[in-house]
């Protein structure tokens, strides 16, 4: 049997589901790892609203600080003291990828780096045995619209990719 990841090449995501798909990859991680902290939720959480949010400067302004060590911050010593595995290569590579998938192309014009940085956060997974998340959910969201962003979703779209684990 054919499954969604053999027909459908991840370029064909847009850069809000790859973003999407990209957090539920990490949150797959952290659970994996038995890793639960709000600085975590919130960093999921800030990824999936990037396909929502009206203005990008208010959202980035949001950011929690786990994009900042995405962007190149130092891990904040709540989580650093808290689990060992926040202070991993992997965990920090994961961080890194995804925070990159919607930062990228949010400045620029179209270049493949957000789905460079989603073949990234799923490799970890493969190298981990972890299995992918079902991306057909993500597949009603086209790179080929809005320089690769995508149309807006409807708010019923992000209630299903929010629960995809």
């Amino acid at each position: 049997m054919t499954t969604p990841w053999e027909v459908e090449p991840l370029e064909c995501l847009s850069i809000s589901a790859c973003q999407a798909l990209g957090a539920v990859a990490f949150r797959r991680w952290c659970a994996r790892h038995d890793l639960v902290h709000a600085e975590l939720d919130a960093f999921v959480e800030h990824a999936f609203s990037l396909a929502e949010a009206p203005d990008l400067v208010a959202w980035e302004r949001d950011m929690p600080a786990l994009v900042a060590v995405g962007l190149g911050d130092d891990l904040p010593e709540e989580l650093a003291g808290v689990y060992e595995d926040c202070r991993s290569q992997i965990f920090l590579a994961l961080v890194q990828h995804v925070t990159e998938i919607g930062y990228a192309n949010m400045y620029c014009g179209r270049t493949p780096a957000p789905w460079r940085h989603l073949h990234a956060v799923l490799a970890i997974l493969d190298e981990e045995g972890m299995g992918r998340p079902d991306v057909t959910p993500f597949l009603v969201s086209s790179s080929s619209e809005r320089d690769g962003w995508g149309e807006p979703l409807a708010p019923e779209v992000m209630a299903v990719w929010r629960e995809v684990r």
